[in-house]
């Protein structure tokens, strides 16, 4: 998706209409599970999902660009991004799951 989505002619309707579905596609998943977590409290109930998914988005673009490139060290920017939503940091999650794992 991201590949089409850089590379392709955006100009070409059907091109065009494949890149909308694909990204809607992804966007209703990450506002679904948005608003699941919502409700089970995981998440801050003032944020906007739609917001919120469009910023998922956006960074899963970013991270598969860099990825792409070969950069490796991207902890921080995951862990800045579940900061900003109010969770737990992906690498404080590993932690904790590793220290269990350890008992």
């Amino acid at each position: 998706m991201a590949n089409t989505a850089t590379h392709a002619d955006g100009q070409v309707p059907e091109i065009r209409a494949a890149i909308y579905r694909g990204w809607g596609l992804m966007d209703s998943a990450f506002q679904n599970q948005i608003e699941r977590a919502q409700r089970a409290g995981q998440l801050d109930a003032n944020l906007e999902p739609e917001a919120v998914s469009q910023a998922l988005l956006m960074s899963l673009l970013g991270l598969l660009t860099l990825v792409r490139a070969g950069i490796t060290d991207l902890r921080p920017g995951i862990d800045a991004t579940f900061r900003l939503l109010g969770g737990r940091p992906a690498s404080s999650a590993h932690s904790a799951r590793q220290e269990v794992n350890r008992r």
